[in-house]
């Protein structure tokens, strides 16, 4: 009878706990649907999902991932292959901000049957209702930056990391290693679990057979193939000393009593997953939330670390296999300081984490009285309730927050201005500069939101006008913004032809945005481009990629480095110049920026035409470039004349990168003469230190570029030779990869 008794209590325990787990997926679905529906797409995602969208459509193929924050890019192109996935399924960005969404689910579904595999269905079942309404998780779900496509891969290595440790199942070791080799290239994060591997086969002994081990080596090489052939083949900048706010490594005082204490209790990762996060940078956690996850994050990896020397390492395998995918990690992260102020990198740590603190209630709830687990279970249902409730006040200021900014409602901001202007993607993106914080950064985007155009009138809008859009507001602001000052440089701007403001102003009242802009209409002087801001800043075109290529075998000794590709010039009977055509290829080291220049000049009846392109792009973060041009001077009067590009940086993708593609003309005075062997052209390139506002940069004239060759340009154009016979070689290769 009491047997009996007994199972009825237990059953009814174990409803219990079901339905609450039940009701906790209804939740976890219903968040991750809100956010789903406010999905989030800003530069870094566009980016991604551009490049994926170049396989599919058969225009390159990347050998490199994403890029970091402090330059160059992720070892392997893994991402952009996953990615296919739903494009194969469906032509549209929508359908990969779903598949991210489907692989934040998956990856609770495949992480609970690791959980029940190892531990059991209580501990996994308490584990994925934390991470059902862990709102860094839950943002996840609606924002597919490259991050958040981590969690299955996590999910499955903690599984093979189990399977290796516990059961000695050395087989699994090449593909931990296949999965960290793919997951590292959708986020540098996940590396620090190459430590975890290693740690658990040293601290366990493991004895792998070499069988495995150079299988696990094969994997690695084919893995990060593809990037060693990028760097091979890719000039890689990076962020210089002149960028302001760049991170480094930092090392641990091991005299400082008080940092010794902050790595011990992993002050700033526990910082990273309360204080510092929530559904993002705009809606924080609130004191709340933080109290409830410090008291349970810090009590019970107390009772986890107690309960690992109570019982013995050799009998905690699990434990300690399980606390080393969280520690290491963290304790990496105390040493060398990454930035603080991305939530995803606290991505790794969160199934770990919850996990942990799963198996610690559920070890206290075995280990007390039964008064005391029903203390234990309510104290555990407040705070979950609290973290729920809190959950949905955030999410109704999410909604706000990131209302118009959405990638629903921003598709349609895009299209109304479209429409208005009556211009096509590829029209909006190279005549249009729109000063606004929301931005399409990619022209694919605007191509998939105009399949279904609506009709536009019959006349087209001249080649030659362009346009600058902006909030009417910005002037009336009592304090000046950045917008103003746009504004005004805008205003002032002696490059301009023709500056008018349109009498009609684009409204966006019909699709919820309050917001009307101001349209200028302008013509730029000088056959010069249009001021534009809409593509990705680290969209790279095939001109630009021919340009890194060949600047990699340029050499880097130098401050500035002028190489020759191709030089031709056409003189009449008396040597003076009929045709000069040059392009140059010029890596500035000091900033790490690589610059084609291409330059044509044609004599016309009474002067010359001078046509000038620049094509350059690095990840510097910030182009001190100040001023950059041309001089060119002749022995022969007029001796000297100046010519700036319009290269104004207040029109620039201000962050990240230089990414650059600039078309100019200008006349030489009338009565120029430019005789053979009297003149010559030389680059002027002025860098403002952005540390320091009194020490500037200077270097007018670096170098010159001369019809009358001098031996140093001549043995640069050697060096050209075979890089041209060495990039002809591969070119056809080349095009379609990196």
């Amino acid at each position: 009878m009491n047997q009996k008794i007994f199972n009825i209590k237990k059953f009814n325990a174990d409803y219990i706990f079901y339905i609450a787990f039940l009701i906790a997926i209804v939740i976890g679905v219903y968040f991750r649907m809100i956010v789903l529906d406010y999905s989030f797409v800003n530069e870094w995602v566009t980016r991604d999902f551009d490049r994926a969208f170049s396989i599919f459509d058969g225009n390159y193929i990347p050998l490199a991932g994403p890029e970091y924050d402090n330059g160059g890019r992720l070892p392997g192109p893994f991402l952009y292959f996953l990615l296919l996935i739903p494009i194969l399924i469906d032509y549209s960005y929508d359908s990969i901000i779903i598949f991210n969404f489907a692989l934040n689910l998956v990856s609770l579904i495949l992480f609970f049957g690791v959980i029940k595999r190892f531990f059991d269905k209580y501990v996994a079942i308490l584990s994925i209702i934390f991470l059902l309404i862990y709102l860094p998780f839950v943002q996840a779900a609606g924002f597919p930056i490259n991050p958040a496509f981590i969690f299955p891969f996590i999910a499955i290595f903690i599984g093979l990391l189990l399977e290796i440790t516990l059961n000695q199942n050395y087989k699994y070791l090449p593909l931990a290693f296949l999965v960290l080799s793919l997951s590292i290239q959708l986020h540098f994060s996940i590396s620090t679990f190459y430590a975890v591997l290693l740690v658990n086969l040293i601290l366990f002994r493991a004895k792998v057979s070499w069988r495995f081990i150079w299988i696990s080596l094969l994997v690695l090489t084919v893995c990060f193939a593809p990037y060693f052939a990028y760097k091979n083949f890719y000039y890689m900048s990076s962020k210089t000393w002149i960028f302001q706010g760049a991170e480094t490594i930092k090392g641990v005082s091991v005299w400082s009593l008080s940092e010794i204490l902050k790595v011990v209790f992993l002050k700033k990762t526990i910082l990273r997953l309360t204080y510092f996060n929530g559904l993002s940078y705009w809606v924080p956690f609130s004191n709340n939330a933080v109290a409830v996850y410090f008291f349970l994050i810090y009590s019970t990896l107390f009772i986890y670390v107690f309960n690992i020397f109570k019982k013995g390492v050799q009998f905690c395998k699990k434990e300690i296999s399980v606390f080393s995918c969280f520690f290491i990690p963290a304790l990496i992260y105390e040493i060398i300081h990454p930035k603080f102020n991305h939530n995803w990198y606290s991505y790794i740590f969160i199934l770990p984490l919850f996990l942990i603190v799963s198996i610690a209630i559920t070890d206290l709830y075995k280990s007390i009285s039964q008064f005391k687990r029903i203390g234990l279970i309510t104290g555990l249902a407040i705070l979950i309730c609290i973290l729920i409730s809190d959950a949905f006040v955030h999410l109704e200021k999410y909604k706000k927050t990131v209302f118009m900014n959405s990638y629903k409602n921003s598709q349609k901001i895009f299209k109304l201005a479209m429409n208005q202007l009556n211009l096509s993607p590829k029209e909006f993106v190279d005549k249009v500069y729109f000063d606004s914080p929301i931005l399409p950064y990619s022209l694919k985007r605007l191509e998939l939101s105009d399949q279904n155009p609506t009709p536009k009138s019959s006349k087209k809008p001249s080649s030659s006008k362009c346009y600058y859009l902006i909030d009417p507001n910005y002037k009336s602001m009592k304090r000046k913004s950045f917008f103003q000052e746009r504004l005004d440089s805008f205003s002032n701007n002696d490059d301009l032809q023709s500056v008018k403001i349109l009498k009609k102003r684009i409204s966006f009242f019909e699709i919820g945005w309050m917001k009307m802009m101001e349209v200028y209409e302008y013509i730029p002087k000088d056959n010069n481009n249009c001021y534009k801001n809409l593509l990705n800043p680290f969209q790279v075109t095939k001109d630009q990629r021919d340009l890194l290529i060949l600047a990699k075998k340029i050499n880097k000794s130098d401050l500035i480095v002028v190489n020759s590709l191709q030089q031709d010039q056409e003189f009449d009977s008396n040597s003076n110049l009929n045709l000069w055509e040059g392009n140059y290829l010029v890596v500035n080291n000091l900033i790490k920026l690589p610059v084609q220049i291409k330059i044509l000049i044609k004599k016309n009846l009474h002067n010359y035409l001078v046509t000038t392109e620049m094509n350059g792009y690095g990840y510097n973060g910030y182009n001190p470039t100040k001023e950059i041009g041309l001089v060119i001077s002749s022995e022969i009067p007029p001796r000297t004349n100046k010519y700036k590009m319009n290269f104004n940086r207040l029109f620039e993708n201000p962050v990240y990168t230089t990414n650059f593609s600039w078309k100019q003309d200008f006349n030489l005075p009338e009565k120029t003469i430019l005789r053979k062997n009297k003149f010559d052209i030389s680059l002027f390139w002025e860098i403002e230190n952005s540390k320091s506002n009194s020490k500037i940069y200077s270097m007018n004239s670096i170098q010159k570029i001369q019809v009358s060759l001098t031996n140093k340009t001549k043995k640069e154009k050697q060096v050209t030779s075979k890089n041209q016979d060495y990039w002809r070689e591969f070119k056809n290769l080349l095009d379609y990869l990196i």
